[in-house]
């Protein structure tokens, strides 16, 4: 993750999702970097893969209790990520999941609020557009 961090800061964006992605390999069964790996998809609007990768990191439920955890990735940080890269996707449904699963860990953060209403609001013109 730190490899990745620097080439991020270096604008080397190919080493650094190429060292998330070694990250993966490294560790497949911690959140870490997976969520690594979402953050550098969600900056480059990759949002097939930012949402596979947080939905990866989602998947893991055994947090372990060492030194290297994040607690960020065991919050909202996970859900936002997939939640802005399903909206981006279409995937209606799973944006507002996913955006209120968020806003329970952060349920003062405006800007995951207003992302969830632009959600609802859209998810309700597609179920009127579909009937």
């Amino acid at each position: 993750r730190v490899m990745s961090r620097s080439y991020a800061e270096l604008g080397d964006f190919d080493n650094a999702i190429r060292c998330a992605r070694l990250g993966v390999v490294e560790a497949p069964n911690t959140r870490e970097p997976w969520c690594e790996i979402a953050k550098l998809a969600y900056q480059r609007q990759q949002w097939a893969e930012c949402y596979g990768a947080a939905m990866s990191a989602l998947a893991i439920t055994n947090r372990e209790l060492v030194y290297t955890v994040d607690p960020e990735v065991w919050g909202a940080l996970p859900h936002d990520y997939a939640s802005i890269a399903a909206y981006n996707l279409g995937l209606n449904e799973q944006a507002v999941a996913q955006a209120k699963l968020a806003l329970q860990f952060k349920p003062d953060d405006v800007r995951i609020a207003a992302n969830l209403e632009m959600m609802e609001k859209r998810l309700c013109e597609a179920t009127s557009i579909s009937a």
